[in-house]
């Protein structure tokens, strides 16, 4: 079997992570699985990650076809909306799987991107879902019902452990781990960084991740003063050991699909700070961290833990325990093994 494995974005992240894993472990399964996206960032991940790919200029009808005609795939599984749509325009005459990773918010209303994914559902065989919550706040939800199913992530533990050895002397109380772009809302980050360092004058916390936002972060850094507080690191292939030295993840996403940092940090034995958005309302709970409703409840949550060593001690054990039971990846892999086959059997 042929799985053609096609993304808009160049660059790593959460969704790119996801592909790679699939591949790796469909390999496993004699499927053979081939990267699909514009040039990029992205390259030297696939390369070091022995990922075969073909990288093209950009993601038009034209390129698509052609790498189709090149790769003859049984089944095309196009990853988040553009993808999906893109493939659709095509009238390519093969399966495809449109798999949606995120919820951004703009899926809430009528519009001409939520229409016109709408109308091109009509060309994919089955649309994939990494949280309930994308099903729920589509703003055509009866497509979602219909050809929808809810798969969530691929969740290694061994992995993320195995990768958190590497050598780290870095320490932070406080992680931000993620793009650097609106969806995230690094820059709520800062305000709270701001705000709970007026206490802890010495506090130390990191960011981790690029994006459109990266200058404006940097610009607030130093209005707020915070230079000695907030270091900014970029991209890092391998994030978990300096996550694993640190005592929390704070994501104050604006939207999120899954959440897979969420699940990475309790992995490790770090608490999450989080807003109650996507699937993070299933991964965290009071037990293993704190979903906050506003920037007092961070602060507050940043507090107790920062203060108390035995409730962070508390919140850590949590999380491990948390983290255990959102492990998945055979039941992933056999559950996606399934619907390839199922779908090119019909």
């Amino acid at each position: 079997m042929r799985i053609m494995h096609l993304l808009n974005s160049n660059s790593y992240s959460g969704a790119e992570n996801v592909v790679i894993e699939i591949i790796a472990c469909m390999k496993k399964r004699n499927v053979e699985c081939i990267y699909v996206s514009p040039s990029g960032p992205i390259e030297l991940v696939l390369k070091r990650r022995n990922i075969p790919y073909c990288l093209v200029d950009n993601l038009s009808i034209k390129e698509v076809v052609a790498v189709v005609e090149k790769y003859q795939p049984d089944i095309i599984h196009a990853h988040d909306f553009t993808a999906s749509i893109i493939l659709a325009m095509s009238r390519i005459k093969r399966p495809v799987i449109s798999h949606l990773h995120n919820n951004p918010s703009w899926i809430k209303r009528i519009n001409l991107k939520t229409i016109v994914y709408t109308c091109s559902s009509i060309k994919y065989k089955k649309i994939l879902l990494v949280s309930e919550a994308i099903e729920k706040e589509f703003i055509f939800h009866g497509i979602m019902k219909m050809k929808g199913e809810v798969i969530g992530n691929p969740i290694s533990l061994n992995k993320i452990i195995y990768k958190s050895n590497e050598v780290c002397n870095e320490k932070y109380d406080i992680v931000f781990l993620g793009r650097l772009t609106e969806q995230k809302d690094p820059i709520r980050f800062l305000e709270l960084i701001q705000r709970i360092s007026e206490k802890y004058t010495e506090i130390s916390c990191v960011m981790i991740g690029d994006g459109e936002l990266r200058q404006k972060c940097l610009d607030e850094i130093s209005e707020k003063h915070l230079q000695n507080n907030v270091k900014v690191l970029g991209f890092q292939e391998n994030p978990y050991s300096i996550l694993k030295n640190s005592k929390i993840l704070c994501m104050p996403s604006k939207w999120e699909g899954f959440g897979l940092a969420a699940v990475e940090a309790l992995a490790l034995g770090v608490p999450v700070l989080c807003t109650p958005v996507g699937g993070l309302v299933r991964i965290v709970d009071d037990a293993c961290g704190k979903i906050c409703k506003c920037n007092d409840e961070f602060l507050m949550e940043m507090n107790k833990i920062i203060d108390n060593e035995n409730y962070r001690k508390l919140k850590s054990e949590n999380a491990l325990k948390k983290a255990k039971k959102l492990e998945n990846i055979e039941e992933y892999i056999s559950r996606l093994w399934k619907i390839y086959q199922e779908i090119k059997e019909c």
